[in-house]
């Protein structure tokens, strides 16, 4: 009888499109069917809502709500 590795699922992830960079990332979160990176997840939750940038992840956000829709 073989005796397999065990592998840890982190170890099999693939890289992920974000849905608020565009880049493929190793880590991050999924919320629906959407994957955020560690990074822009970041920045969501520390970005200021008088910051320049705010506006451009609510944007980006409000995919989540349309592909709920579908």
């Amino acid at each position: 009888m073989e005796v397999g590795t065990l592998h840890s699922v982190a170890e099999e992830r693939t890289e992920e499109l974000c849905m608020i960079c565009d880049h493929t990332q190793p880590k991050g979160i999924h919320i629906c069917t959407k994957f955020i990176c560690e990074e822009c997840e970041r920045k969501l939750v520390t970005t200021d809502t008088n910051d320049i940038h705010y506006r451009y992840y609510l944007k980006k956000l409000k995919q989540l709500k349309l592909d709920t829709l579908s």
